[in-house]
């Protein structure tokens, strides 16, 4: 491709050839990425003559030639008899627009919903090959912060997507996260707008798209400030800006759509905090402009429970899901409409939340044991009661909160699975659940000395 470069490069002194109008001024004749190649001309017979002269001692010498099948051209204000002769002279077909190059839509006009089909009915392709119904909710989860997200971030870093895109996108993760599958669906315990708030905040810190694409478009504001020496930005300056400042520059009604939203969310950028922090260090973060378009969110009492735990992700899930109150237990689920069997799992007493992991004379009793196993001479409460205590304890620092942490949410997780293994599959009472608890919670902190040397033989040491 160098070579074709050089090529083409000798075309700036042929006096029949001329350049396309918003190419002239960088004599710019070719484009290159990977096995993609876009070549730029006037729209006239000598001009496309002679660029075919070119590509053709280029195949000459190289062996290396183009596939007329593969290869279109797109004409902007040519006579259809010109355009024909062109035709006849490349052996290519005519292309339209929007068509697709590096995976997303090159068009001249807004994107539409139409056009960002192709990103839908991908993510939708994903959601539908995964097994889901041996993913847990931490499982899915982690698959929508990183696989989906990275598919959607490709596009928003070139394009400000709709907001009934992002809503519909948002719409079939929600789903895929609370049912496991992509059609949408209301069955959504936390809201997502909840989720998407930082841990300490008492989300799960997945990404909201409309903030996300914000700042993306963002990195492209700082790169037409400050990277003046990238050939997009050359071309900005020349044909756009025209020494203008672009901070202050105003698009006319032929501006490109993509110049156009860059100026519609210029202000918003520019009035975040983390802005004046880029002037001056020099240096733009994604990720900071972010959390700087999210704002300041008030912490959860509760947040340190998410932070370093040991605990399995799934574990960590459900006692999430406890202390925001949205455990589907049996009084829960009455309130819904739906008529079931009130009485304890584990007790002929009514269940609830409070209940099923405090109240219950089995529960409390595993309880008292593991906190004696782990050293705290604490009796359990009711639930209000045990968040204020489990979070004070767990702010607190040394092995033992450690330890605290991870033995409250895999034991909560251990209570909970075995109370639905007896609901939902007429199992039994297991009676060794603390003999579980302690070989997870042995087999997780495996990795951390300092916590390991306070086990012997499955028995805590206590200082």
């Amino acid at each position: 491709m160098e070579y074709l470069h050089r090529c083409l490069k000798k075309l700036h002194g042929n006096t029949i050839f001329k350049f396309h109008p918003k190419c002239n001024k960088l004599g710019i004749t070719s484009i290159c990425f990977a096995d993609d190649l876009m070549l730029f001309t006037r729209g006239d017979v000598g001009s496309v003559q002679a660029m075919m002269d070119t590509v053709n001692q280029f195949s000459t010498a190289t062996g290396l030639k183009a596939s007329p099948t593969k290869c279109r051209v797109y004409f902007g204000g040519v006579d259809e008899t010109v355009q024909q002769r062109i035709l006849s002279i490349t052996g290519f077909q005519i292309g339209n627009l929007p068509f697709k190059y590096l995976g997303v839509p090159l068009m001249c006009r807004s994107l539409t919903v139409n056009m960002c089909k192709p990103l839908i009915d991908r993510i939708t392709s994903k959601i539908t090959h995964w097994t889901s119904k041996l993913l847990s909710y931490a499982g899915k989860q982690q698959l929508v912060k990183s696989v989906l997200f990275a598919i959607t971030n490709y596009w928003m870093q070139v394009f400000q997507l709709p907001k009934c895109v992002t809503k519909h996108i948002e719409a079939i993760c929600r789903s895929f996260v609370w049912s496991g599958k992509a059609e949408i669906s209301r069955k959504a315990p936390v809201s997502w707008k909840k989720i998407c708030e930082p841990k300490n905040a008492g989300g799960l810190n997945i990404t909201s798209l409309n903030e996300w694409n914000l700042a993306t478009l963002g990195k492209l504001l700082w790169n037409i400030q400050a990277k003046a020496d990238k050939m997009w930005v050359k071309w900005i300056n020349i044909y756009y800006l025209k020494e203008q400042d672009f901070f202050v520059w105003q698009p006319k009604s032929d501006c490109s759509i993509l110049m156009k939203n860059l100026v519609a969310c210029r202000d918003i950028i520019t009035q975040s905090g983390y802005w004046q922090a880029v002037l001056q260090n020099g240096f733009y973060k994604t990720s900071k402009m972010y959390m700087s378009l999210r704002g300041e969110k008030e912490p959860v009492p509760w947040r340190k429970i998410g932070f370093q735990n040991l605990a399995r992700p799934r574990a960590q899930f459900l006692i999430w899901m406890a202390f925001m109150d949205r455990l589907n237990t049996k009084t829960r689920i009455q309130q819904f409409g739906i008529h079931t069997d009130l009485r304890c799992a584990f007790c002929p007493e009514q269940e609830t939340i409070n209940h099923i992991f405090f109240e219950c004379r089995w529960t409390r009793s595993v309880w008292t044991q593991m906190l004696v196993w782990l050293g705290y001479h604490h009796v359990p409460g009711n639930w209000q009661y045990e968040k204020q205590w489990i979070t004070m304890e767990t702010n607190k620092k040394g092995w033992r909160r450690q330890l605290l942490k991870a033995a409250t949410t895999e034991l909560m997780y251990a209570i909970w699975q075995n109370r639905n293994a007896i609901v939902f599959a007429q199992g039994t009472r297991e009676d060794h659940v603390l003999e579980r608890v302690k070989f997870i919670i042995y087999t997780r902190c495996a990795r951390h000395r300092t916590l390991t040397t306070h086990f012997d033989e499955n028995t805590l040491y206590v200082e």
